[in-house]
């Protein structure tokens, strides 16, 4: 009998122990966190400088043959004009729009105005 008084024990012992898994909301909040700088990494002005600007205009903005030097052209216009030619493109055969969206394009802009 007193056998059964010990499994009793151990039984009230592993469902303290399985109270643990309280600590899991705790790390859901850590998720959020995690959620916000993944935010952060896809609106990477540079990377998406670099994905679909430096072909012509060169990882430096300086231009090549496909594309001006956008180091003058940054500081003559304005954020919304640089967004409105990422956007929609310039002049028939000049520059093609560009496929991202508008806060993507203004993380162009950010990082163009903070390197070149």
């Amino acid at each position: 009998e007193g056998a059964s008084g010990d499994t009793s024990a151990d039984t009230a012992e592993n469902a303290g122990g399985d109270s643990g898994g309280g600590g899991g909301e705790d790390s859901g909040g850590g998720d959020s966190g995690g959620g916000e700088d993944s935010g952060i990494k896809e609106l990477d002005g540079e990377q998406l400088f670099m994905d679909n600007c430096s072909e012509c205009h060169g990882e430096d903005g300086k231009g090549s043959r496909k594309g001006p030097d956008l180091t003058r052209e940054i500081g003559r216009l304005s954020d919304e004009e640089i967004i409105d030619i990422i956007l929609n493109g310039k002049g028939r055969n000049e520059m093609p729009a560009i496929d991202v969206t508008e806060d993507e394009a203004q993380a162009i802009v950010d990082y163009m105005r903070a390197t070149f």
